[in-house]
């Protein structure tokens, strides 16, 4: 794929009306000034082309001018965003002090990875000033963000801005659009197919968007009511970073190339890679050879392809947006694999697209809390249903531990649980229900039946476990939520609450000790079991560095089993190594901590329920 540019840049300027914004866009771009600027109404962008180090840049950049007013207009354009430069007056302190609300509001829309830098403009007005540069320079180090005072009147620091967040961009996004890694091509026909199937009709000039676009569609299946909601990532190709979180909140992913055009069948192995890294073996997957009306210019055939699809496991259509062939059994068959592959499973619980939580039978295998994936799943996690997914949050039940009458930590984990209550939001919450009723294999021990409630907010994640006795004569349970935390370095991660409460020591061969520390931070392997363990814990820099999850617990006496490991060789590292589904250096970045009742079995009396509730909210600095 020829392009005039290495990397293309999407850049937002923010901040409050009369900061300078646009004067800083037209400075850049067009080197002009003038002090009677009226600001736009309506979302203006400038192009820049510029060299960073050999590689040629394309910026551009979206300037808000008077959309600081709208909300609702204004987060498209943060979440398609790379870079977001805050601006404010230096001579205006209460446009400063707003930064914050500026910061907020970036937490809320835009894209987890974004580039954030600040910016004091206005600094050539001698004796107005109103905030002192040290001031501003501390405040951007505490974020850990590059600070710049310009004017854009005299020119000051102007390209400076917009170099530094293009290098600094470029560092943290790696490849270019050029590198072999690509992974995928523009020109396939993805965004025609898309305005096809959506609303049936093509163009032979469409040109493809810069951003990331979507629809939404409903249809009909077997008598469901199914809602599409189907992003194009056109021009998205070229930026790794972006296109990364429209992979983890995918249920299935399609991937289109051109039968015209062999090189974008062969990126096709590239792409795979892409969908392995960001959205893991569990996503459905689905290969498209579009524009196969192109007569007497074909490069790949069919059976190539066929067999290709095959070999990895995934359905294949050919299609043509043109001539609308086979574009409607594209979305159809997804939807039908979707549909089975789902049928035991919780697709998706959002609040909003930065708060949002995914399950697979009744084990919740991710929970995003502003943007951040706040759950460790192992890259090389099973999802068979032969065996507990490793990482999310496995429910243990009826037994913790090895057990006589069935395999280790009881059959919740791989057994067909069925959903109660779909999904459904309500004061600001979304809630599911998942059941678990006797078989014919365990109706040999008890009739009981087991509900497993999750429910996403805001801020938090909360599940529910109900345990009803349906037979005539009383059974002993142990349960236990084995949930795993994503952690950028466990060495880094501590654990409160613990402080004098007596703890099992498996690691130790069992024996009991008493907790000094405060918090907790185990510098090697251990598998411990804190009893009577209080109702609040809080973990720190989960999901990031300056992210912390406090967990309360209801009805669940015991923390058990925290795994906690570093980098240093030790027998658990070895241990790693032995373990087929999980990743030999994956151990620095999961924390298991656990609420349960098992340091003594829980007896329920004939008609009785018993239910423990766990709770984790978020709190990102």
């Amino acid at each position: 794929m020829n392009a005039d540019y290495d990397y293309l840049f999407k850049l937002l300027l923010i901040g409050d009306s009369g900061v300078g914004k646009s004067c800083l866009l037209i400075r850049f771009a067009d080197d002009t000034f003038t002090d009677s600027f009226i600001s736009t109404i309506g979302v203006d962008f400038k192009i820049r082309t510029i060299n960073v180090e050999g590689k040629i840049v394309k910026l551009q950049i979206w300037d808000t001018a008077g959309q600081e007013r709208f909300r609702t207009l204004t987060t498209a354009y943060y979440r398609s965003a790379h870079g977001i430069i805050m601006v404010y007056d230096v001579n205006e302190k209460e446009t400063y002090l707003h930064i914050d609300q500026w910061l907020e509001e970036i937490e809320r829309y835009a894209c987890g990875g974004v580039n954030k830098l600040l910016v004091g403009n206005k600094c050539d007005l001698l004796g107005k000033r109103q905030v002192e540069y040290e001031v501003a320079k501390s405040f951007a180090q505490r974020l850990q963000i590059s600070f710049i005072e310009t004017s854009a009147k005299d020119r000051t620091n102007v390209d400076n801005v917009f170099y530094t967040m293009a290098e600094e961009l470029r560092e943290k996004l790696g490849s270019p659009l050029t590198s072999p890694d690509g992974g995928g091509d523009s020109g396939v026909g993805k965004s025609c197919l898309l305005m096809r199937f959506i609303d049936d009709k093509f163009t032979e000039s469409f040109i493809s968007t810069i951003g990331v676009d979507f629809k939404i569609r409903t249809m009909n299946v077997h008598g469901k009511i199914v809602r599409l909601q189907i992003w194009d990532t056109a021009g998205q190709e070229r930026f790794r970073s972006i296109s990364a979180t429209y992979y983890r909140n995918a249920h299935g992913i399609i991937l289109v190339y051109d039968v015209n055009w062999m090189e974008s069948f062969l990126h096709i192995d590239q792409w795979l890679k892409e969908v392995e890294r960001n959205a893991g073996a569990r996503v459905s997957r689905l290969l498209v050879g579009n524009k196969c009306d192109l007569e007497g210019k074909r490069q790949v055939d069919y059976e190539v392809a066929k067999n290709f699809a095959d070999d990895i496991g995934v359905s294949f259509v050919e299609t043509s947006a043109k001539n609308d062939t086979n574009v409607d059994i594209v979305f159809n068959t997804m939807v039908e694999e979707l549909n089975e592959k789902l049928a035991s499973g919780l697709p998706l619980m959002a609040t909003s697209p930065n708060n949002s939580a995914k399950s697979l039978g009744a084990t919740v295998t991710s929970w995003k809390c502003k943007g951040r994936e706040m759950l460790f799943v192992s890259e090389k996690a099973v999802f068979d249903k032969k065996k507990a997914i490793r990482g999310g949050i496995p429910v243990v039940f009826p037994n913790f531990g090895p057990w006589s009458l069935g395999p280790q930590h009881g059959f919740a984990r791989t057994s067909q649980w069925h959903i109660s209550q779909h999904p459904k939001e309500e004061n600001g919450e979304t809630r599911a229900v998942f059941s678990l009723e006797d078989s014919e294999s365990t109706r040999q021990m008890w009739d009981y039946k087991v509900l497993y409630e999750v429910t996403v907010g805001k801020q938090h994640l909360k599940t529910t476990i109900t345990v009803e006795n349906k037979d005539e004569k009383a059974f002993a349970f142990t349960t236990l939520l084995h949930t795993y935390l994503r952690v950028p370095d466990v060495t880094q991660t501590t654990v409160s609450g613990l402080k004098g409460l007596n703890y099992v020591d498996k690691v130790l061969g069992g024996k009991t000790f008493t907790e000094s520390n405060e918090p907790v931070k185990i510098n090697g392997f251990a598998d411990r079991v804190y009893q009577n363990s209080p109702s609040e814990h809080k973990i720190t820099n989960v999901g990031s560095k300056n992210c912390h999850v406090t967990l309360w617990k209801e009805n669940f006496p015991d923390t058990g089993d925290i795994k906690k490991l570093n980098f240093v060789w030790n027998p658990w590292a070895q241990k790693a190594i032995s373990m087929a589904d999980f990743g030999d250096d994956e151990y620095p970045n999961m924390l298991c901590v656990e609420a349960g009742y098992v340091s003594k079995p829980f007896v329920l009396e004939p008609g009785k329920k018993f239910e423990a509730q766990q709770t984790f909210s978020c709190s990102c600095v």
